[in-house]
């Protein structure tokens, strides 16, 4: 898409637009947004642990993953984008089920004090 192009050029240093009166004109350095790319987007992924009883020790879980692979004639970028990653311990009764979670951002947290008082 335009947008990602846009991105793309930007992320490379390549956007070097120019725009005239008369009409809208891009020029740019390279041909980046040219460039042959290849975006993969997944709602989620589970990876499941299992030790040799075989029993499920842990869960991992990825959402919202987004991997873009883009090829000039000079480099190949590879971005990889994740919104969450979670680490459960799947082993019965154990004091933390959780092991790795994402935090909730600052400002969240900080409104929330201030709520509490």
């Amino acid at each position: 898409s335009a947008e990602e192009a846009y991105f793309y050029r930007r992320a490379m240093g390549g956007d070097t637009a120019t725009t005239t009166t008369s009409a809208t004109t891009a020029t740019h350095d390279d041909d980046a947004s040219l460039a042959p790319h290849v975006t993969v987007k997944m709602a989620g992924v589970a990876l499941s642990i299992v030790d040799d009883t075989p029993q499920e020790v842990a869960l991992v879980s990825i959402d919202d993953i987004r991997v873009r692979v883009a090829h000039t004639p000079y480099d190949r970028t590879v971005d990889v984008r994740v919104h969450n990653v979670q680490l459960d311990n799947q082993l019965y009764a154990t004091p933390f089920p959780v092991v790795l979670a994402p935090a909730r951002p600052v400002r969240i947290a900080l409104r929330r004090a201030r709520e509490r008082r």
